[in-house]
């Protein structure tokens, strides 16, 4: 990868079936799908991951090495899955990761 290319996960709603933060995205992955929206797995260049910010269609996640609190759109949707607003983003995706091996966050 290269160092201008960000990895951050973004809470998509579908299209079609496909996340519209694909359209910002090198690469992507959705593990699940659950009620219209997708938290989806991106690498983006600089450049997508601004243009992904500006959209207000997407909420952005900040890296998984940041101390910050999930968005509260994203504990109440995920709330079946255990998730809640006081969850930091690496806590959100093990909990995730109950449900689907590929929430695992990297270390």
């Amino acid at each position: 990868m290269h160092l201008d290319h960000k990895a951050r996960w973004v809470f998509s709603p579908l299209v079609d079936d496909k996340p519209i933060a694909s359209e910002y995205a090198l690469q992507w992955e959705a593990p699940m799908h659950h009620d219209g929206f997708a938290l989806v797995h991106c690498i983006m260049n600089a450049h997508q991951l601004a243009a992904a910010k500006r959209d207000p269609r997407l909420i952005v996640l900040p890296s998984v090495h940041a101390r910050e609190k999930i968005h509260p759109k994203i504990a109440e949707h995920h709330s079946c899955h255990g998730l809640h607003c006081e969850m930091l983003l690496h806590e959100a995706l093990c909990e995730m990761a109950k449900h689907h091996p590929n929430f695992e966050p990297e270390e």
